[in-house]
């Protein structure tokens, strides 16, 4: 049964009956194929009309690799998920093999492997995207707004606008800062994007690890942004059972609004 499947360079080519065939030339509506072999000296050839074979010639001096075929197919189907969904690598690589005999897992490339490739096409379909030169012109897809495994990280956007305010953190995250010891701030100027005057970074700090929390991208550093960031701060955790001392810890950062390395709550 014939059918196309895309190289590894990308480039559509025919596969029939466990022979790949590679374009060797289109004069109108038909293309004609030769066999990916031909450096072997196998004459073999395929013509298609619209997609479908209408002549074959020749024999093939080698025999077929229906294996490989099989390992392109779940390849371009990884590729695919990769480029169409938010679904983790780990869930791609799975569900994408589902079908696959057991015989033939083992014929595929290392799951590392398969895994770089998912995060290979996923950078090259955001570079395509043109950069922003002011903040109001930012544009998220579905896909950036969320991680790897699929969990909303774009927590709040104040819309666009010159005070435009971006913050970044999962609900796991705010309950891992909820149940913290205490917390660590920190404001970047020196990292930042050009489109943002700052990056800060809200940190929880548990049994002596200081873990990142919250990403937030400003536009100032006046008094006012910072207390607008712990306001939406304090509203993503209403819903969480804070320790006394990040509560506190968040009352100090609304009221002193400090903008540098700062710890508060209990040592």
């Amino acid at each position: 049964m014939a059918g196309y499947i895309d190289s590894e360079k990308g480039k559509p080519v025919l596969k029939i009956e466990g022979f790949v065939f590679v374009k060797d030339k289109q004069i109108g509506t038909k293309i004609y194929w030769k066999c990916n072999k031909f450096a072997s000296y196998c004459k073999y050839h395929a013509i298609t009309n619209y997609s479908e074979v209408v002549k074959v010639s020749h024999e093939h001096n080698h025999s077929g690799d229906s294996v490989n075929i099989e390992v392109r197919t779940y390849i371009n189907r990884v590729k695919q998920e990769a480029k169409e969904t938010c679904d983790s690598p780990h869930y791609i690589v799975s569900t994408a093999g589902l079908q696959l005999s057991g015989n033939l897992v083992q014929s595929l490339p290392a799951i590392s492997t398969i895994k770089r490739t998912i995060h290979s096409v996923r950078q090259k379909e955001r570079s395509g995207l043109a950069n922003p030169i002011h903040r109001r012109e930012i544009i998220f897809t579905d896909e950036q707004t969320k991680t790897n495994k699929g969990e909303q990280f774009l927590l709040y956007d104040s819309g666009p606008g010159h005070d435009r305010m971006l913050i970044f953190t999962t609900q796991n995250n705010l309950s891992i800062l909820a149940s913290s010891e205490h917390l660590q701030v920190d404001g970047t100027f020196k990292t930042v994007t050009q489109l943002f005057e700052q990056l800060y970074t809200v940190h929880a700090v548990k049994n002596n690890f200081t873990i990142p929390i919250v990403y937030a991208l400003l536009p100032h550093k006046k008094a006012d942004t910072y207390r607008k960031l712990f306001a939406k701060i304090k509203s993503m955790l209403v819903y969480q059972e804070l320790t006394m001392p990040l509560k506190d810890g968040i009352e100090l950062l609304y009221n002193k609004c400090h903008p540098i390395i700062t710890q508060y709550g209990n040592s």
